[in-house]
């Protein structure tokens, strides 16, 4: 179990970037540390408060798939590039994620990509399609050829078949229903390890992380086989998220097993884990829960990093709770 420990002096110049001693021979030190996430293709990229603030370790920068690849084989790195800029400025590290499913591009469709059953939130392209598989294949090679290299990128989301970057997919009985016709769970499952692999391959110096969610309906079964395959496969190349922290989720066990979120997994055996706030301090989904408070749980919850909102260090006077993570973590 990790425990908040008080302020301390940092020596060494990549502990204070919020790098920690790889832990893959040729892999890129994993980031440790508060960092702040930053909307898709944030207009205000370089105006936030974020980069002036000494105790963010880096920014989460997040792009669209259509953003990104608006026609097949064309990819516009702008963003990408401009906050990786702004990171060296100001030293900060940059974590990287494309996202995709209901942010696919409108192109994929017209490709020949079949649609996944209709959700709630749009359409996406079906994971296991053939055109949705070697597409996703591409724009992964491609991202990993402009910045696998780059030092100041720290890690990388995958997107891994869910409907977001989180690998929610069949959630409503007629999802469930259309998902047991395609061959149930076990086709989901096969597509997503495939484009692990694709991650896998175009980022072999940079950690990558597994966003877990709530794939299908069969208890967390096909998350956790996934993501322990995942790990296993890649001998502690990949990490595993969780974008629903707050001061009670996950739900930490002192004496028992605390299980990563969607999974089965026990969160103290997981090498690396990062988390993202459920929402900003002060909105309607965090009630009156405080940043101390889940940085807290996020740290007996076995956390290295922790991804929160542009406004969510104003919530905390002298930013005391970040700097106390920040050297809990780094320690």
């Amino acid at each position: 179990m990790k425990v908040l420990l008080t302020i301390g002096v940092l020596s060494l110049a990549l502990v204070s970037l919020g790098y920690a001693e790889p832990n893959v021979p040729g892999l890129k030190p994993c980031p440790r540390g508060v960092y702040v996430v930053l909307p898709n293709d944030d207009p205000n990229l370089s105006s936030r408060a974020c980069w002036s603030d000494p105790n963010i370790k880096g920014v989460m920068l997040r792009a669209k798939w259509s953003s990104v690849e608006p026609a097949p084989g064309v990819f516009d790195w702008s963003y990408f590039d401009a906050g990786i800029a702004l990171c060296r400025t100001y030293n900060k590290l940059a974590q990287l994620q494309i996202n995709c499913g209901l942010l696919a591009p409108t192109w994929v469709y017209t490709n020949g990509a079949t649609i996944w059953y209709p959700t709630s939130g749009g359409q996406m392209p079906c994971p296991w399609c053939a055109v949705m598989q070697s597409s996703i294949s591409e724009l992964i090679t491609a991202f990993g050829v402009r910045y696998d290299s780059n030092p100041t990128v720290a890690s990388v989301t995958m997107w891994a078949g869910g409907k977001n970057i989180e690998c929610f997919f069949a959630q409503t009985q007629d999802e469930i229903d259309a998902l047991e016709a395609a061959g149930g769970p076990s086709v989901w499952a096969t597509a997503s390890e495939n484009i692990i692999g694709s991650f896998a391959t175009a980022f072999p110096t940079t950690q990558l992380y597994l966003a877990c969610g709530n794939a299908c309906s069969d208890g967390n079964a096909t998350m956790t086989e996934v993501a322990r395959w995942a790990r296993a496969a890649y001998k502690r190349r990949i990490g595993l998220q969780s974008n629903a922290l707050s001061a009670n989720y996950p739900s930490f066990d002192p004496v028992g097993y605390t299980e990563f979120p969607h999974t089965t997994i026990h969160a103290d055996k997981v090498r690396w884990i990062g988390y993202q706030m459920l929402g900003v301090i002060g909105g309607q989904r965090m009630g009156d829960e405080t940043l101390a408070e889940c940085l807290q749980n996020a740290l007996n919850c076995n956390a290295d990093w922790v991804q929160v909102y542009p406004g969510d260090p104003a919530t905390d006077p002298g930013e005391s709770s970040i700097i106390a993570f920040n050297t809990a973590v780094e320690g």
